[in-house]
């Protein structure tokens, strides 16, 4: 940039850059999105909020994220005819029954 530019061009730059930077501590903070709201008279128990939520902050009572996780994988393989489901999770171990039983 000192190539192209004048030095004082780039330092006025560097001041401008360097004054944006102090000033951004004081700078009012976006407006925060609103919160989804679950209507629990059309809610069918499909479990798409709960796996779609970047925050995984949506919790349904009787059922674990990990719960809803596994159901909408079961049914987007079912819904594509997969031959094979491969499900990578956070859960330790393989477990072929409930292991909470």
């Amino acid at each position: 940039m000192i190539d192209i530019w004048s030095p004082g061009t780039v330092w006025a730059l560097a001041g401008g850059a360097t004054l944006l930077l102090l000033l951004l501590p004081w700078m009012p903070p976006r407006p925060e999105e609103a919160a989804a709201v679950v209507d629990l008279a059309n809610c069918n128990g499909c479990g798409v909020c709960v796996s779609s939520c970047p925050n995984r902050a949506i919790d349904i009572q009787g059922w674990r994220l990990d719960e809803y996780e596994a159901m909408v994988a079961a049914l987007v393989a079912n819904l594509i005819d997969a031959d094979l489901l491969i499900m990578l999770t956070d859960q330790p171990g393989l477990f072929t029954t409930d292991p909470r039983q």
